[in-house]
């Protein structure tokens, strides 16, 4: 079969987010030329970024509002002989489905998260194209409950597929040391690790606020923030206001920041929203010990005290309590970082793209074509 995947967008500026890393790990995995992957709007850094890891995609010269891009849109499914249309984001649902009608295509919309209200002309193309949406996937229950809350879709058409923890290629012991001491980094302190997106939704601020108590407790200490985003200033502030200029260190965006996992004691995340995020995963496969928010569609998949330590959202002092335990507590990291390893291979790639070409399956044998509901 032949599937166009078509995304809004997939990174903020030259940083990939979940979607774009979605893409970049899943892709390759389906079999050979299935995929002719769309993204709306994209810049040449992400697009080759992705061509890096064997995703050619294709970008409209037109706005996505614009005719000419719902008619390139059309001629594309045409000339790629497209069987399926898998689409992600409200643009990409919105234009894909206009198109899946006029070519009667079936229709598959990835929900990735419950964080981003959908704008008002998404809520009403949602409601217009309902009976165009044939399967709708979600990443993790919450996310499947959100779908059918806000996307007028009924529950028998909802899928949940987790997305799939990807394979971590860590540093070796020789670069671990050089990086540390590239960062002036001692020897002996204990690392903290985060990898995110400078954005108030993450709860870095959280982390910072946690870090100004744990160094009353333990010394030494650094944490570690792979990242940007707009938040960056504020965020560089507080350090400067709590005095921890010593204790933290921004690394910007890394591309393979996974990599850097084995350097770290532990991985934090303390999001006050997520679906089940790439980072986390990437944690996990690598096993570093992982303190996060238990949010989302994280604690359907990992247990306090068993594969993660959880913690309530927007709660420094529990951060800190719950870093300090693992920070100090030989056994319950090994433990931790044992049992998350087995939560990393049950999401494994190949399980999760059997998955997703089951779905595939069922959308081509049993969805009529799209039409417009008109009752």
């Amino acid at each position: 079969m032949r599937i166009l995947w078509v995304a809004d967008k997939i990174g903020y500026g030259d940083r990939l987010h979940g979607v774009g890393a979605y893409l970049k790990y899943v892709i390759p995995a389906l079999p050979e030329n299935s995929v002719v992957p769309i993204v709306l709007r994209c810049n040449e850094s992400l697009q080759a970024l992705l061509a890096d890891a064997g995703v050619d995609l294709l970008v409209p010269k037109h706005r996505v509002g614009d005719p000419r891009t719902l008619y390139w849109l059309l001629e594309t499914v045409q000339n790629e002989n497209i069987d399926i249309m898998h689409l992600h984001g409200y643009g990409a649902s919105t234009f894909g489905r206009i198109v899946a009608m006029m070519a009667r295509k079936p229709v598959i919309i990835h929900q990735h998260d419950s964080t981003s209200p959908a704008p008002v002309y998404g809520r009403a193309a949602d409601y217009l194209l309902r009976n165009c949406t044939h399967r709708l996937i979600a990443v993790s229950e919450s996310v499947a409950e959100y779908s059918i809350r806000t996307r007028s879709v009924d529950s028998s058409i909802v899928r949940v597929i987790p997305n799939p923890a990807p394979s971590v290629t860590p540093l070796c012991d020789v670069d671990i040391q050089a990086w540390r001491l590239q960062l002036g980094i001692p020897d002996g302190t204990r690392v903290i690790g985060s990898i995110t997106r400078f954005d108030p939704v993450k709860g870095t601020r959280y982390l910072i606020q946690a870090l100004a108590e744990l160094v009353k407790m333990i010394r030494p200490v650094v944490l570690v923030l792979f990242g940007d985003g707009n938040e960056r200033p504020q965020l560089e502030g507080l350090v400067k206001e709590l005095d921890l200029q010593e204790h933290v260190r921004f690394v910007g965006f890394q591309p393979n920041a996974s990599r850097y996992l084995a350097a770290m004691d532990c991985f934090a995340l303390p999001s006050l929203n997520e679906g089940l995020p790439f980072a986390l995963l990437e944690s996990l496969t690598a096993g570093t010990p992982a303190v996060v928010s238990g949010v989302g569609g994280i604690p359907e998949f990992l247990r306090h005290e068993e594969s993660a330590l959880l913690v309530p959202p927007g709660d420094p002092s529990a951060l800190a309590r719950e870093l300090y335990r693992l920070l100090t507590d030989e056994l319950l990291a090994d433990r931790i970082s044992s049992c998350g390893q087995t939560v990393s291979r049950r999401l494994g790639l190949e399980r999760h793209v059997d998955k997703l070409i089951g779905i595939y399956n069922e959308a081509l044998s049993g969805a009529d074509r799209c039409r417009v509901n008109r009752n």
